[in-house]
Formats: C-alpha cells, sequence, structure tokens
C-alpha cells in the first residue's frame, strides 16, 4: 500500500471525540473514532484545502488467528457516501488495536460547506462493529462581518473587527491604510478560534492609532496549527473611523466619601464630558444602600466638551445594613456606557466613643415604633394587608431582636388561621333582552393594562456590545430607542416608562452563549435583584482533548418590563456548572498492535 493509505496501529493513550456504538459484536467492541489534521491533533472543524487523517480503534477480548480489518468512509451533509477506503488489517491478537488513513485531502470529498459523517467498521471473525464521528467542513473563504465594507464613521471603543468561521485553528487580523495592506498597521492572531478581534483603544505606537478622515482597510487569514495560512478573506474591506469631536461619552469620573457627621454621609461626585458634543438636561442619580438621597435625581445643566462639574449628595447609611453601595449614574445611553456610573462600598464602623466614630449611636425605637415597623415589614413582605397586628406581650428586647431579624433575613414568618373572607363579588346585573347596544368596546382595567404592559419582553441575538455580559436597566423611551437600534432591525415596542422600565441582560461575545435568560425579578426592601442565566454548550459536546471553536458573531440578549423603581438593582447571574466528561482509561504497552504489512 502506498503511504498515503498504509494502516497503521498505535497505543490507545489520549482521549479521543467520537460517537460511541449503541453495542459491540462478537468479542469486538468499539474504542472510538477520530478525524485529525496534518499535524496530528484531533478536531471537529476543517477547511476543504486541508488534509485530514481518519483513525478507529477496537479492542479484542479473545485471540484470533484471523485479522481485524477496517473499512473507512465518509458521507457528506446530504447523506450520499463521498469516500471509501478499505484494506487496513491488523492481527487479531488480545487488546486495544487501532487502524488510520492518513493524508486524506478534504478537497477530494468535499461537496460543500457543512457536518459530514465518518464512519469506520472494523470485523474479525464474521463479526461487525461500526463507529461515527460528525466533522464541519468550511469554505477557505473567510467572510468580513464587521465593520462592513464601506462603513464610514465607525464610532466603537473598543473596534472589535468580526468574521464567519472558516474550521481554522486560529485567525490573523491584518490592518493597514491601502488596499494592498503591504507595511500593515496592525496585525496580530487570535488565541484560539475566536471569530473576533478587538483593536487596541490607546495603543503605544502612534502609527496604530486610528485617525479619523483615513480610509483603513482590513483582512482576516486562516492558519493551522503551524501558523501556515489554510483560509483568507477574498477582498480587503474598507472604512473610516469617527471624530473624537462627534462621540458621545458623558461620564462619572470620581465618587468619593467626604465627611459624616451624625450619621449623615456626605458624597463628591464627579461629572466630566468626554466627548464631543454638547449634553444638557440628564439625569444624575445617587442612592445609598438602594434608597435615593436627597436630591436625586439631579438634571445635568448644558456641559461643553471638556467641562466638569462636581455635585454633594448627603444620605443616612440605613439603620439595617452594616455595609451599603453607593451609587451614581448618568442616565444616559451615549457611546461608552461603561462609564456612566461609579460605586464605592461604604461601611459602618463599631460603635467605640474614643475612636472618634463619625456615626452618632442609633436612637432607641420606642415599644409603639418597633410594633409599627414590624407590622409594615409583614405587609410588604409576606402580603399580610388584610391582618390586624397586635402587640404579642413580649418584652422589649425580644420585640427589638424580632425586629431586626426581620429586618436582616434571619426571622421566618409562619401564620396559622383562616384566611380573611374574600371580598363580596361585583354586582352583575342581568342582559338586557334586546338587539345589543351599538358603541365602543369597553376598555381595558387598569389591572388588565398592567398585567399587558409587564407581559411584554424581548429575545434575539445581536452583535456582541462587549466581550462581558452587559447589564441594561433603561428608564426613558428616548434611551430605550437607541438600545433597540443597536441590536434589533425592527421598530421600537411601544412602553410606557412612566410606569415602567426595562431591565436586560446581553451576552457578552466572550461568554460561548447561545442563550440568555431573565429568570427572576425580585423586589426586597434592599432593592431589585435580578437573576439571570447565560446557557451555554452542553457537557456532553466538550470532547476531551479539543477546544470547541465556536462563531460567536452573534450573542443573546434578554430585556424585560418591570415596574420602575428607585431602588438599587443587583444583577446575579446563577451559575451553570459544566457537567463532568468521562476519561478513556490508557492501555498499557502489552496492547500495542502491529499493520500486517
Amino acid at each position: 500500500m502506498s503511504g498515503a493509505n498504509r494502516g497503521s496501529a498505535f497505543l490507545l493513550g489520549a482521549a479521543l471525540a467520537a460517537l460511541p456504538a449503541a453495542g459491540w459484536a462478537g468479542l469486538l467492541t468499539p474504542q472510538g473514532v477520530a478525524v485529525r489534521d496534518a499535524t496530528n491533533a484531533e478536531r471537529n472543524s476543517f477547511s476543504s484545502n486541508e488534509k485530514l487523517t481518519l483513525q478507529a480503534r477496537v479492542n479484542n477480548a479473545a485471540a484470533s488467528t484471523d485479522y481485524i480489518r477496517f473499512r473507512f468512509a465518509v458521507m457528506n451533509p446530504g447523506g450520499t457516501q463521498v469516500f471509501y477506503h478499505q484494506g487496513n488489517a491488523v492481527p487479531g491478537r488480545v487488546g486495544n488495536a487501532a487502524s488510520q488513513v492518513a493524508g486524506i485531502p478534504v478537497a477530494r470529498f468535499y461537496s460543500g460547506p457543512g457536518v459530514y459523517t465518518f464512519k469506520a467498521q472494523a470485523t474479525l471473525d464474521g463479526a461487525t462493529v461500526e463507529q461515527q464521528a460528525t466533522f464541519t467542513v468550511s469554505s477557505p473563504n473567510i467572510i468580513l462581518l464587521y465593520p462592513p465594507n464601506g462603513a464610514q464613521g465607525v464610532s466603537d471603543r473598543p473596534l472589535t473587527f468580526r468574521w464567519s468561521s472558516s474550521g481554522a485553528t486560529r485567525y490573523r487580523l491584518t490592518v493597514g491604510d491601502s488596499p494592498s495592506l503591504y507595511n500593515a498597521v496592525f496585525s496580530q492572531e487570535t488565541g484560539g478560534g475566536e471569530t473576533f478581534l478587538s483593536y487596541p483603544d490607546n495603543p503605544s505606537d502612534q502609527r496604530q492609532r486610528l485617525a479619523a478622515g483615513q480610509t483603513y482597510y482590513w483582512k482576516v487569514e486562516g492558519l493551522d496549527l503551524n501558523g501556515n495560512a489554510v483560509a483568507a478573506s477574498e477582498v480587503a474591506y474598507s472604512f473610516t473611523v469617527q471624530s473624537a469631536s462627534l462621540a458621545r461619552d458623558l461620564a462619572v469620573g470620581t465618587l468619593s466619601m467626604e465627611s459624616a457627621a451624625g450619621g449623615q454621609i456626605t458624597f463628591q461626585v464627579l461629572v466630566h464630558n468626554q466627548g464631543g458634543t454638547s449634553e444638557s438636561n440628564l439625569p444624575l442619580k445617587f442612592s445609598l444602600g438602594g434608597i435615593p438621597a436627597a436630591g436625586s435625581p439631579v438634571q445635568l445643566p448644558v456641559l461643553t466638551p471638556g467641562q466638569s462639574k462636581q455635585y454633594s449628595f448627603t444620605a443616612a447609611l440605613p439603620s439595617d445594613q452594616g455595609k451599603s453601595l453607593a451609587i451614581a449614574c448618568i442616565e444616559f445611553f451615549d457611546d461608552n456606557v461603561a462609564n456612566n456610573c461609579q460605586t464605592v462600598q461604604v461601611e459602618r464602623p463599631k460603635e467605640d466613643a474614643a475612636s472618634g466614630d463619625i456615626f452618632a449611636p442609633e436612637r432607641k425605637l420606642s415599644r409603639t415604633e418597633m410594633l409599627d415597623a414590624i407590622c409594615k415589614l409583614l405587609q410588604e413582605k409576606e402580603g399580610l394587608q388584610t391582618y390586624d397586628c397586635v402587640d404579642p406581650g413580649i418584652p422589649d428586647d425580644e420585640l427589638e431582636a424580632l425586629l431586626k431579624g426581620l429586618q436582616t433575613g434571619l426571622v421566618d414568618i409562619s401564620y396559622i388561621g383562616a384566611e380573611p373572607a374574600p371580598p363580596p363579588p361585583a354586582y352583575i346585573p342581568p342582559p338586557i333582552s334586546a338587539a345589543p347596544p351599538v358603541g365602543e368596546a369597553p376598555t381595558a382595567l387598569p389591572q388588565e393594562e398592567a398585567e399587558s404592559e409587564l407581559a411584554k419582553e424581548w429575545r434575539g441575538l445581536t452583535i456582541p456590545l462587549s466581550p462581558k455580559v452587559v447589564k441594561l436597566v433603561v428608564r426613558s423611551g428616548k434611551e430605550f430607542k437607541r438600545l433597540w437600534r443597536r441590536i434589533n432591525d425592527e421598530r421600537t415596542p411601544e412602553v410606557d416608562f412612566k410606569r415602567y422600565m426595562v431591565i436586560g441582560v446581553v451576552a457578552g461575545g466572550d461568554d460561548r452563549a447561545y442563550k440568555a435568560d431573565i429568570e427572576e425579578v425580585q423586589t426586597t426592601i434592599k432593592g431589585m435583584v435580578v437573576r439571570f442565566r447565560l446557557a451555554v454548550r452542553r457537557a456532553e459536546e466538550i470532547l476531551p482533548g479539543t477546544e470547541i471553536e465556536k462563531d460567536r458573531s452573534a450573542v443573546p440578549y434578554h430585556l424585560k418590563v418591570v415596574p420602575t423603581s428607585g431602588q438599587a438593582i443587583d444583577f446575579s447571574p446563577v451559575e451553570v456548572k459544566p457537567e463532568p466528561v468521562s476519561q478513556p482509561k490508557t492501555s498499557g504497552p502489552e496492547n500495542k498492535k502491529e499493520n500486517k504489512p
């Protein structure tokens, strides 16, 4: 046999990706199949101009004088057999045995991009086992996605280039100021098979800084493990960047605690216009422990480019919180949303008269005040508005402990007894036996309108806004319209922002998520908690010894309408732990097999 088609047997010593057969025949049992590239690295995606190796492994439980004979076949995405090879054989001794066909040009069986199926059969003494594995073959032509060809005034910070996957091991992005890309201003490779790369926002090399008015060109090449180009974009795309004088970037520069006395803390907030346009009439909000400070929000006056303005807020640390988060935010969806907010954690110091504690000791509540506070908590947290509160007659210290337990969530509430009688049904007059009246349909009740509004939510795919997950709180129609244009081409939905707001999550480009879900929105006395989940690939799709390469040119998002709230909003991710993947055992040297000459 020729070197390209000669079978070879080797020691099984690594975890190999395959779809296992349902069972075994005779004394042969399947041990896995694999598709490898020219460097013998196992992969599940290839370009049509590469070469690959098909490999199959079995175990023989009883010695035979016959040979284990292998047959290899490849089926195209339509199920048609496009490659077949037979003739490889190894002695039928006890133990693990393997055979492979190496150096097969993908172009030999390539009939179009898609998922191909490798099937391997092994036969001994009339018993046959079959195994199979799937792999993707892509066109060597890489499609450039963003920025599109001829894009003018791109304002992304940082600018993230995106393209379609060709199945390459990694990619190289090149940016230059001429169509030939000779003497390029920037060139960088991805860490793996990622289909995006962010341009440095402020590179140290002056030549790499993109200038407004200059036309730039970019291309992408697909590389194998040795750095050889195996795929490329056909034509370099051109683009220009937006002048800094046109960018909109209003930032909360600093948030600091200046002084405190009598339990009141004064904070200083510095707002700076880092963009190139004047901004005005935007709300600056400040809260401590989820409670808005007096005078919040503040409407910002006109801030010209480069101008800064400082604001002061005074707030008290909530009595039921040992640690609180101070938050200052500008409600503005500009070109750099990440710097629109600043936070700082404030911790209550231990009370010590000798330490010069800036907080005055808390006033001890009277029994009536404690009872009123307990009743209010029960009504707000447990929905017991129809119940009467009565003095339980316990000592003051126990009543105080009960109040603190309710405030901190350390006390569970249970109640017994009959439910209050429901209100009597509304009187409905009998129908009039006459022709139905002519007129307009009755308007929806307020409760029905609220339920209809709260049922609004939107899901879909969009270009990533950031490498990491973006958490959104939108409180105005202008902000929502601006956000909607960035994630969806459809008409902006209607939302009553006087009574409601929109919360949402957009998966990041690095998250490898295919679904985003806001699972729960919970309102407590400390603030609003939004629990969300990013669904990632299932554990059985992650194969040992391989790196899942996934096209992340689009990421999922989930937006949801909720009642408007001035409380602090905490986005809490629900952790998804991948399931463990079992590793096959490593065989000893006594199981090594050799091919028949």
